[in-house]
């Protein structure tokens, strides 16, 4: 499977993507079809920044579902975290949770870089690095790289954000779509026709 042509033709991150790429578990017969058919989940956490279970845990789950590809987000930053005193009284272990889980995932990194390579099985299975970008004005967004050697970037703007990861191989996907602007929700006045985005999203526990 190439990471490349995977991330050019999926679309949503509902996990479900129709791709156009020969897999090598495939027969002959089956590579020359023009789209195949892969399932897989495109956003899950776990302990590497706030969650629980262990990244080792969360790629086995997968593979014991036979998921074709996985991604284990980390959640990353939060550029514009209320430091307001209104919001500091209201929500203050709120904010001090999350930035306890960025630092978490700051120096789990390497670790998540390694394991994502060690547990790549060429027309098998394909975890997928990503971290997720808080931002109260833009809305949330989700960053996957095509390969898992990058580092965590951080950006003040969705724009920045866009920017940046020109840089590298990766695409940027806006999160949170059912939450209100200006709480963490997608702002669409900042969405690109360009861009993929969520279609569904559940949430698990209470």
């Amino acid at each position: 499977m190439e990471r490349r042509s995977f991330l050019k033709r999926a679309f949503g991150l509902s996990g479900l993507a129709v791709l156009n790429l020969p897999v090598k578990a495939y027969s002959e017969k089956q590579r020359k079809t023009q789209n195949n058919l892969y399932w897989g989940d495109m956003h899950c956490h776990c302990g590497i920044s706030y969650g629980s279970g262990s990244l080792e845990d969360a790629f086995r789950a997968a593979q014991e579902q036979r998921l074709d590809f996985c991604s284990v987000v980390g959640h990353s930053s939060w550029h514009d975290t209320p430091r307001d005193e209104e919001h500091m009284n209201r929500i203050k272990s709120y904010i001090v949770y999350h930035n306890e889980g960025y630092k978490r995932l700051e120096h789990a990194w390497p670790k998540v870089k390694r394991l994502t390579k060690k547990m790549t099985q060429p027309g098998k299975f394909i975890p997928f690095l990503a971290f997720e970008w808080h931002s109260i004005r833009y809305g949330d967004h989700n960053v996957y790289y095509l390969e898992p050697e990058h580092e965590i970037v951080y950006a003040d703007s969705v724009e920045e954000l866009r920017d940046k990861m020109r840089e590298h191989q990766a695409i940027v996907i806006p999160h949170h779509i059912a939450y209100l602007p200006g709480s963490r929700g997608i702002n669409w006045d900042h969405f690109k026709e360009s861009d993929s985005t969520d279609t569904y999203q559940q949430f698990a526990g209470p």
